[in-house]
């Protein structure tokens, strides 16, 4: 898509500090996300400093592997982009194991363990800076109130899209933003995949769908991650809110 002509905006900007956020709040914004914002009612209501969030979905590694179940917790904070994530698979017999990620410091990691605590692998490093930052913008559509943050930099693409920025440190990640009809909303960006044996990048997508209604906000319940490889489509992360918290660092 050519966006040469595509005009750059700031959010309003907001601090970590608990606010309301009000229609001047929306001013500069590209108009789709304006729109949005309206659509999933989050004028007059608080901006988020944390959040804790539950997920239940399924995940595989390969196209030709099943999908494994798995739970996983979540907590968010906007102060400066960061999150952690436990994510436990369900589909052993006798052992559980956990995976976690992590976007800290502008720095990204990934671990896998046995039992919580047998470390089997663990990645960092450029592109896991990027992955995980990347990580946390799809999943900001659970508390986009971070899109005023003054962290935040847009794009207007068109009518219906618009590019969120964010640079931490020496990471920056994007994402370009498609409003669809019905509340469906599609992210697409350039991700590093892995193929067993090195990075590329290649085309990666978010899908967010069935809306549902979280203290007076409506937001996406259901997310779907997937790769746009040479082979074909490779969904590979299917998973569902559980459960939403903000602010539970103030209760």
């Amino acid at each position: 898509m050519d966006d040469g002509d595509a005009s750059m905006a700031n959010a309003a900007g907001y601090t970590a500090t608990t606010t309301i956020v009000t229609e001047e709040s929306l001013y500069g914004l590209p108009d789709p996300v304006q729109r949005y914002l309206r659509e999933i009612h989050l004028v007059g209501k608080e901006t988020v400093a944390d959040a804790d969030a539950k997920q239940i979905g399924t995940l595989r590694d390969t196209v030709k592997q099943g999908w494994q179940r798995f739970t996983s917790k979540q907590n968010f904070k906007t102060d400066h982009a960061s999150f952690t994530r436990s994510l436990t698979l369900h589909n052993f017999l006798i052992f559980s194991v956990l995976n976690k990620d992590e976007f800290r410091e502008s720095h990204g990691f990934r671990s896998t363990s046995l039992l919580g605590f047998i470390p089997l692998a663990r990645k960092s490093g450029t592109e896991m800076d990027q992955t995980e930052l990347l990580l946390y913008l799809a999943e900001t559509v659970w508390f986009p109130s971070f899109w005023l943050s003054n962290q935040v930099h847009w794009q207007m693409i068109d009518d219906t899209s618009a590019r969120l920025t964010v640079r931490s440190g020496g990471v920056t990640a994007s994402v370009l933003l498609h409003f669809g009809e019905e509340g469906k909303l599609k992210m697409t960006a350039d991700g590093y995949y892995s193929n067993g044996k090195k990075y590329g990048l290649e085309e990666w997508s978010a899908i967010a769908t069935d809306y549902k209604d979280f203290d007076g906000v409506a937001l996406p319940t259901k997310l779907e991650f997937s790769w746009d490889l040479e082979k074909g489509n490779f969904a590979y992360f299917r998973c569902e809110l559980a459960d939403l918290k903000y602010n539970v660092s103030r209760a």
